[in-house]
């Protein structure tokens, strides 16, 4: 059994306050796609924070934890653009690609900030990290694009879609140590756009019994190591499941752990 009855239970809380937020913006007959304006905005203040992060000079970095915090005020703006418009009646075509593309843009700006604020400090090991993770972040979103165009299914799979990019940036610029989150980020969302590919490969060379080609990553008679290792690089365990909120614990313990850099 998959289901995660706690996670459930928050996910439930969670779509319940964003509703109440979302009637309220509809109350003031505010567009929704002025709240995926306003989002994308403050990314950008996010983005320049963590630029300036360099001016930081003690171990904490005070103007990544602010840019953390910026980062989650302008996703809360992301996800109730999509509320207004269902509750509203006002979804359109536009409105949906406008979403998309300053999900892209904002990722990208969040990312680039990183990059420039590793450059600034000459640390090219992170500098090259932080660029892997934002191949990772662009290519998981084309990934999916491309394959669900051209061939039948759902090209979801991995744990690093953005929601957990997002929540990962946040959470460790809140901890003064983005260079976790660039790793993190590096590391899972280049694995889940790995699993699309191979998931678009198998499809394509089995497309009378699609769903049938995705369900088998090698033998369960697996060594347990061996196991373990192909589920993370094929990851399955959708969000609302106890193997899904267990990664995002472990990965939140190392971030916790990890030591501050200066």
């Amino acid at each position: 059994m998959t289901k995660n009855i706690i996670g459930k239970t928050l996910g439930t809380l969670g779509s319940q306050w964003r509703d109440a937020l979302a009637r309220a913006i509809i109350e003031r007959k505010i567009s929704p796609n002025i709240l995926t304006i306003t989002g994308f905005v403050i990314n950008l203040i996010g983005g320049v924070l963590l630029i300036f992060g360099v001016m930081a000079h003690t171990r904490f970095n005070w103007i990544h934890a602010l840019a953390g915090g910026v980062i989650i005020v302008a996703n809360i703006f992301d996800m109730l653009d999509g509320a207004v418009a269902r509750m509203s009646n006002r979804v359109t075509r536009f409105g949906a690609f406008c979403d998309s593309v300053t999900d892209r843009y904002s990722d990208m700006i969040l990312l680039g900030g990183a990059i420039t604020y590793f450059a600034l400090r000459r640390d090219l090991p992170w500098v090259i990290i932080s660029v892997f993770a934002l191949f990772g972040s662009v290519m998981t979103s084309y990934a999916r694009a491309r394959a669900e165009s051209l061939l039948p299914g759902k090209f979801n799979a991995g744990y690093m879609e953005r929601p957990e990019r997002i929540v990962i940036l946040a959470v460790t610029c809140l901890a003064s140590r983005l260079y976790m989150g660039m790793l993190i980020i590096a590391v899972f969302s280049n694995l889940a756009t790995f699993h699309r590919i191979w998931d678009a490969w198998q499809v394509d060379h089995n497309l009378e019994h699609p769903d049938d080609a995705r369900k088998y990553y090698g033998s369960p008679n697996s060594p347990f190591v061996i196991r373990a290792i192909r589920n993370l690089v094929f990851w399955s365990y959708p969000r609302q499941t106890w193997q899904h909120d267990v990664l995002g614990a472990v990965l939140l313990i190392l971030t916790l752990i990890a030591p501050l850099r200066f």
